[in-house]
């Protein structure tokens, strides 16, 4: 790459900076809990296997530690070579165990009688993890290239006229680094969209403080409690392998993994995008395993039954995001401590399959004309009735993931992403019977109870929505001031799909970018994570 930067230490993960080169037999752990010492020696592990960086940069051994008492696993990663380090340590089993969090402990890092570190710990919950490391990793990659290369979608700060920047934080083992604790809770955050808002501004920008606050930020998707490795296998979960596991509940799931409360409660309609963009600045694959846990959860947190069916369309959106960075990022050639690319290329296409004969090629109205992935078609709520309508600001989420895949690479989405797209072209072109001064509704009904047929026009369902919701429009032409707040998910998705070549565009992108401008004339804001260009 052209260029590099450098994180300090303390914001990149709890660090420290020996002058000493470290194999894992040279190190052990130990462990001081409810008065009880536990130690974890490197010298009697089980080898994992080393991750090759695919640069050629590093070689990182891993050496898994386990004591038949604590299900606390211990990994051991040395360089080969260099004198960095880093202790990783899990809670957790799937197999024959009762899940319980831990109180407060000490870990204290040795090299042979030398205390290397010591690190106190607040608790550990289960399925959460934590390291340490000597020195973090490198920023290697050039931002704009990143975007160049459509690794991550292309944004500027010249759409956005704050430059007040993101709030300095920092990580420590089970804290979050100012992400929400309660993923599920309503309303837009920071956090939420196709990277979060840090992420957005250190692209855009090069500022250090969003740096700092996305890698700190990427530290803590270990506090989540999603991180569930199959200690038969030392990967994470093979969920083509276990296709009737689930966290949800017992039930029929063969087999369930139990799990307990923990204060931190992840949600797949609100999940942050934490890993992805620190691996590709970093090469570290403590990102890459992160990553790939975050993917594997978004299928083990549903019910086995609804693994190809939508719960919410916001997380079908954020899930199908991390399954795609997820394939996109890994390598084909790993240690065992990590699934293949090949793994993650065959769970997406199912997605892919379930997609195109679930959606695409339905002659359903809601799916033939409204193009949406809903599923339930709503529930008795703002004076609507079950199984009238739908949410389009929540559809445009997907479009823009799957909007992005195919920039990304994965070209045999293109048709799935021109069927989600003709939904906002229709409500954005001023030509289908939408006004698109409601260009991004809140719900969007397609029939007045759930005993009779769907409408089969954008003006009936205009008059519907209008009736139920009483909703009033003077000009179809001017933004209705209500919906400057999902304006840009419209945008965005279009944004990309011009990009992609779509054809029919002009109507809708040259509107939503003149009514944007407007917007902002006028002091509105627009998130850096949804300024693209």
């Amino acid at each position: 790459m052209r260029r590099r930067e450098f994180v300090a230490s303390g914001l990149a993960g709890l660090a420290a900076a020996p002058a000493w080169a470290a194999t894992a037999s040279d190190i052990a752990v130990e462990i001081d809990l409810d008065g009880q010492t536990y130690r974890y020696d490197g010298a009697s592990g089980t080898d994992l296997g080393p991750y090759t960086d695919p640069l050629g940069q590093f070689v990182q051994d891993c050496i898994r530690v386990n004591r038949p008492q604590l299900p606390l696993s211990v990994f051991i990663r040395p360089d080969r070579g260099s004198d960095r380090l880093e202790v990783v340590f899990e809670l957790g089993r799937l197999w024959n165990a009762q899940p319980a969090n831990l109180p407060k402990y000490q870990a204290r890092i040795l090299k042979g009688a030398a205390t290397v570190a010591s690190v106190d710990v607040p608790a550990h919950y289960w399925f959460s993890r934590w390291r340490w490391q000597s020195a973090p990793r490198p920023v290697r990659a050039n931002r704009a290239q990143l975007m160049d290369q459509w690794l991550m979608p292309r944004i500027s700060d010249t759409l956005h006229p704050n430059t007040k920047p993101v709030p300095l934080v920092a990580y420590q083992p089970m804290g979050l680094a100012g992400l929400a604790a309660y993923e599920g809770a309503t309303g837009e955050r920071p956090e939420i969209g196709l990277m979060t808002e840090e992420q957005a501004q250190y692209l855009c920008t090069g500022n250090s403080t969003a740096l700092a606050a996305l890698l700190a930020q990427a530290e803590a998707a270990g506090s989540m409690p999603w991180n569930l490795r199959d200690e038969k296998t030392n990967a994470p979960v093979d969920v083509l392998v276990y296709a009737h596991g689930t966290l949800y509940g017992p039930y029929t799931a063969d087999p369930y993994f139990p799990k307990t409360d923990a204060p931190h409660h992840p949600d797949p309609a609100h999940e942050p995008a934490l890993s992805y963009l620190p691996y590709l600045l970093t090469g570290d694959p403590y990102h890459l395993e992160s990553l790939q846990f975050t993917a594997a959860w978004n299928i083990l947190c549903r019910p086995w039954q609804y693994r190809y069916r939508t719960t919410q369309v916001r997380g079908e959106a954020w899930s199908l995001r991390n399954w795609a960075q997820v394939t996109k990022a890994t390598p084909a050639n790993v240690p065992k401590w990590l699934l293949p690319q090949s793994h993650w290329q065959k769970l997406l296409k199912t997605y892919l399959d379930h997609y195109t004969r679930t959606f695409v090629t339905s002659t359903l109205p809601p799916r033939a004309i409204f193009r949406t992935i809903d599923w339930e078609f709503g529930d008795d709520r703002d004076g609507l009735q079950r199984g009238t309508y739908v949410s389009p600001w929540q559809d445009e989420f997907v479009a823009a993931v799957l909007g992005w895949m195919v920039l990304m690479g994965f070209s045999d989405w293109r048709p799935v992403f021109e069927w989600q797209i003709g939904s906002t072209i229709a409500r954005t072109n001023g030509q289908s019977g939408w006004p698109r001064a409601f260009c991004t509704p809140y719900r969007l009904v397609m029939r007045a109870n759930s005993s009779v047929p769907w409408v089969t026009s954008w003006k009936e369902a205009w008059d519907l929505t209008a009736a139920g919701l009483k909703l009033t429009v003077d000009d179809p032409d001017r933004l209705d001031l209500k919906q400057l707040f999902t304006l840009p998910y419209s945008r965005g998705a279009l944004t990309l799909a011009k990009h992609i070549g779509i054809p029919n565009l002009d109507a809708s992108l040259n509107w939503a970018d003149s009514e944007l401008s407007r917007a902002i004339s006028s002091r509105q804001q627009l998130p850096y994570k949804w300024s693209l260009v």
